[in-house]
């Protein structure tokens, strides 16, 4: 990133009033309890949401946040996906994340591998006294794999949701507000 999309960057972040990453939603409706919706499968961060992020987090803790400030982990040209475990519904089973990649909508070749991966440890809690550990995992990719062309698959070791279920679950990228 150039000095001049960092500034927009900040600007963007300081001007927001919610900013949160980029949601990947599953492609079909997953039942969670009674109702219907699209289950938020993971989120990721492009270099220009992270430095707005950063910019947005310091404005809520009443700090400046500037250029200088800007690391080099933030404006890094990748991909940052986190897929979270999810738990399935109305079971003590948690799906546990075992891999991420990305492939051309609708195709399984070629595989876009990350480039790195680091698990997260996650732990599930209800009122109900359900508890159980999940493991969720960060993927890195190039952020040319970044294209409504591509879909990301969310490998789990179980089958997850209620209803219409998936183990290897595959959300299409949707561009409209990513910068």
């Amino acid at each position: 990133m150039d000095t001049a999309a960092i500034r927009s960057a900040i600007a963007f972040g300081n001007a927001a009033e919610k900013l949160e990453p980029y949601e990947l939603r599953a492609s079909g409706p997953i039942a969670l309890g009674m109702k219907w919706e699209k289950v938020r499968m993971a989120v990721y961060t492009t270099p220009f949401l992270r430095v707005a992020l950063a910019a947005f987090q310091a404005k809520k803790l009443f700090k400046t946040f500037a250029p200088e400030n800007v690391t080099p982990e933030m404006i890094r040209p990748v991909l940052e996906v986190y897929a979270a475990s999810i738990p399935r519904e109305g079971t003590a089973i948690v799906g546990n994340v075992q891999t991420v990649i990305i492939t051309k909508v609708g195709r399984k070749d070629p595989i876009i591998r990350p480039m790195e991966t680091a698990p997260s440890s996650e732990n599930w809690r209800n009122l109900f006294g359900f508890s159980a550990a999940g493991t969720g995992m960060m993927a890195v990719f190039p952020l040319e794999a970044l294209s409504e062309q591509n879909e990301i698959h969310l490998v789990y070791d179980t089958k997850v949701g209620r209803g219409k279920t998936c183990d290897d679950c595959t959300v299409k990228f949707n561009l409209d507000k990513v910068r």
